[in-house]
């Protein structure tokens, strides 16, 4: 069963936002607050970040690498796509970690090529096989032991990914885009083949039964709340029907609009969450 998070200062006029569902036409997944403690980092050290290059059908990328000294075992890989993430906490706990560049153009240009028929999400869930193979080679991870985290644009994308590529282990999703057509750039394509071909809601049942993290502010209006409550539903009911618990949660962020970031408490629940799902160790 999907837990869903806050912050007791969330508790307040949550229910204009879409979080809270009313009336019986809908399930409501257990919430559950709690009252993390803190997260104490490990000793600090110097992270070294060195060049990994990919050979990709679209050319080569190169993404930036940081090593764990002391690693997870077994591996485990962070595949990093946004800035803003813990990533000195994730390598401190034993993840090593890569920052992946995504590639993409403005969503303007993003929904002018669905327009036209051009599959830029298949393009990039190559990309994204591509790295995770050669880190499998290089020995940062094994199959299943990958985390792909994303945010906005690139939260979708992680989720996305995940659902194709049998090797990823998990993602984390922070404030995603999880219904192309809500967005102002993609209005009226409802209908759009390769949208609904990629539509996350059908693709619940290829993420399970592996963890996912969803992230959303309590009043996002540019990807909308409710839509990533909705989500996490479908992943609820589904995750459900193959008999696993715990593999998915939703932490509501005390973000309003879509430009903040993940503060301490957030980072703090993610980290939480990795060590519950047995990817990194206990601070």
């Amino acid at each position: 069963m999907i837990r869903i998070l806050m912050c007791a200062a969330m508790l307040y006029g949550i229910a204009a936002t879409g979080c809270q569902q009313e009336g019986p036409a809908r399930s409501t997944p257990r919430i559950r607050l709690l009252i993390e403690e803190t997260l104490d980092s490990a000793a600090g050290r110097e992270i070294v970040w060195t060049d990994f290059e990919v050979e990709t059908a679209q050319g080569r990328i190169v993404c930036s690498l940081g090593r764990a000294a002391a690693p997870h075992s077994p591996p485990t890989l962070c595949m990093v796509l946004y800035g803003g993430s813990p990533v000195e906490k994730l390598i401190e706990r034993g993840a090593h970690v890569l920052k992946v560049p995504v590639g993409w153009p403005g969503l303007g240009h993003v929904a002018a090529a669905v327009r036209d028929g051009n599959d830029l999400f298949v393009e990039v869930n190559a990309r994204l096989e591509a790295v995770n193979t050669k880190a499998m080679e290089a020995g940062l991870t094994e199959p299943g032991r990958t985390i792909l985290m994303g945010s906005s644009r690139d939260g979708f994308i992680a989720l996305d990914a995940m659902a194709h590529i049998p090797e990823i282990g998990a993602a984390i999703a922070n404030q995603t885009v999880t219904v192309w057509p809500y967005l102002g750039e993609f209005k009226g394509m409802e209908g759009n083949a390769i949208l609904q071909k990629h539509d996350l809601q059908e693709h619940a049942s290829l993420m399970a039964p592996r963890p996912v993290l969803l992230q959303i502010g309590y009043n996002d209006e540019r990807v909308g709340t409710a839509h990533c409550r909705e989500l996490a539903e479908q992943l609820e009911q589904v995750y459900d029907q193959v008999s696993v618990a715990d593999r998915t949660e939703l932490h509501v962020l005390a973000i309003k609009g879509h430009s903040g970031s993940p503060q301490g408490e957030d980072h703090r629940r993610l980290l939480r969450w990795l060590y519950e799902q047995e990817f990194i160790r206990e601070g």
